[in-house]
């Protein structure tokens, strides 16, 4: 669904087309994924071997 708001557009009908999209329940969590890694290899060395392999 696509909904337009112009500079026009007040605070109540913004809240209004918010409330009326929903799905408030499929927010995403990025402190899930958010940490380190762990690697074997340097940065730049994995970076060059997915750069290289379609040489």
């Amino acid at each position: 669904m696509v909904t337009e708001i112009n500079r026009k557009t007040g605070k109540e009908k913004i809240k209004e087309l918010l409330t009326a999209a929903g799905d408030k329940e499929k927010l995403l969590l990025a402190s899930k994924y958010s940490g380190k890694l762990k690697l074997k290899q340097s940065p730049l060395a994995i970076q060059k071997k997915l750069r290289n392999e379609w040489n």
